[in-house]
């Protein structure tokens, strides 16, 4: 590098690509001549490497810019005058501590990885990109605490992956963020705590994935989040005790997957939910005592249910829930739960009793008083058959009727909890009796 100016005098152009390795390279400067765009440009294994001037007079690498197992360097300085490049990889320069050098760079039209940098604290130098056209994979950076150089970004147009970087506490950087084509993953975050930031967040096209950040507490940030195109998946998150922060998520493509989040109590936060595409599974949250909150998804848009190991779980019998219960639409698993919620029998049972019922079975009858001591009247019907069921579910007292009120009497039953079934043609109806 340093003859490389004596070697080719007055030359100012590569056709094609550049690599520079080796371990007594100290300086770049030899290559100051070179003026003309390069095709790709590597840089890897060269650990007395502290300054990348030299390469002042770059505009634009055609392919990709790669920088690998060079330890002396701080930043990116003397890239300064580059302004567009297909892709970005950086891996194992475990000095580097942010990407300044890169301040006119307005154009990635491939990806960005940066691998294994243990002491980048924050992505500066990239505040001139507003869009990636691939995907954003930031990975084993121990250091980074902040998104800061991602202020301007407004879409990535494929995977945004951020994983163990168990210093990052912020995502305020990422105000402007609006679309992501791919997925978005989370995973080892360990001092992520919500999602403050990601307010103007519309849409992710595939998958919201967040695995074992540990001190997450809630989902809070992901207030304009409408859309989602494949999964949420959250899991070993033990610290998240609310499901808030997604009020205007609508729809889910494919499945919500919540497994071993300890601390999560309810489902509270989902209620603008209304339909996914595929499966619905919650296992293995300690602390989970109620499926309220996701009450308002469509049972038939539920395909496989999947409700078990949950110790605290009692409340299973969702409206939806009964209704999918009455109608599967595919497999059906509730087992390792609370009494009430341990098997589909139990919360059928608790459908019945709770006189929830199934879609498109009409009204409920009127059944006055309740609770009742002798005589009951049911109403609102106007032929049929009305049973008294127990909680066993066996009939204790039936009757036909066409009249449009039917008095009962239920004073020779004993005490306790009943279900009044009203059969009428094309439908049926129940409602819980109390017998004092």
């Amino acid at each position: 590098v340093d003859n490389f100016q004596v070697t080719y005098p007055n030359c100012t152009a590569i056709l094609g690509g550049l690599e520079i390795s080796g371990n007594d390279i100290t300086s770049l400067a030899g290559l100051n001549a070179i003026t003309s765009d390069l095709s790709w440009l590597y840089i890897s294994d060269c650990p007395a490497l502290t300054s990348l001037a030299g390469l002042n007079n770059l505009g634009s690498i055609g392919n990709y810019l790669m920088i690998e197992n060079c330890n002396a360097l701080h930043n990116l300085s003397g890239l300064n005058n580059l302004v567009t490049i297909k892709s970005l990889t950086i891996t194992d320069c475990s000095n580097l501590e942010n990407l300044s050098g890169l301040q006119n760079l307005t154009t990635i039209n491939g990806y960005i990885e940066i691998r294994n940098c243990s002491s980048i604290t924050s992505l500066t130098g990239l505040t001139g990109l507003s869009t990636f056209v691939s995907s954003l994979d930031i990975s084993n950076c121990s250091s980074l605490a902040t998104l800061d150089g991602l202020n301007n970004l407004a879409a990535v147009h494929g995977e945004f992956n951020i994983i163990s970087c168990p210093s990052l506490n912020s995502l305020m950087a990422l105000g402007n963020l609006q679309h992501i084509n791919g997925n978005f993953w989370l995973k080892g975050c360990s001092s992520l705590t919500n999602f403050t930031g990601l307010w103007n967040l519309a849409d992710i096209w595939t998958s919201l994935i967040l695995e074992n950040n540990i001190n997450l507490k809630s989902l809070g940030g992901f207030d304009h989040l409408t859309f989602l195109g494949g999964n949420v998946m959250i899991e070993q998150c033990d610290s998240l005790t609310s499901l808030a922060g997604m009020v205007s998520l609508h729809k889910v493509g494919a499945s919500i997957h919540i497994t071993n989040c300890n601390s999560l109590t309810s489902m509270a936060g989902l209620e603008s939910l209304t339909s996914i595409g595929l499966t619905l599974d919650i296992t293995s949250c300690g602390s989970l005592a109620s499926l309220h909150g996701i009450d308002n998804i469509a049972a038939g848009s539920i395909y496989t249910l999947n409700v078990t190991g949950n110790g605290a779980l009692s409340s299973c019998a969702m409206h939806n829930i009964c209704d999918l219960l009455a109608n599967p639409n595919g497999s059906i698993a509730i087992t390792g739960n609370a009494a009430g919620c341990n098997s589909p029998q139990e919360v059928q049972d608790s459908c019945t009793l709770s006189g929830t019922l199934p879609a498109g079975s009409g009204s409920l009858p009127e059944v006055w008083p309740n609770p009742a001591s002798s005589l009951i009247t049911v109403g609102t019907f106007t032929k049929g058959n009305i049973y008294v069921l127990n909680t066993a579910g066996r009939q204790v007292l039936g009757r036909s009727v066409t009249e449009p009120a039917t008095v009962l009497y239920v004073g020779s039953l004993p005490a306790g909890v009943y279900v009044i079934r009203v059969v009428e043609p094309y439908k049926a109806r129940t409602m819980k009796l109390v017998i004092e």
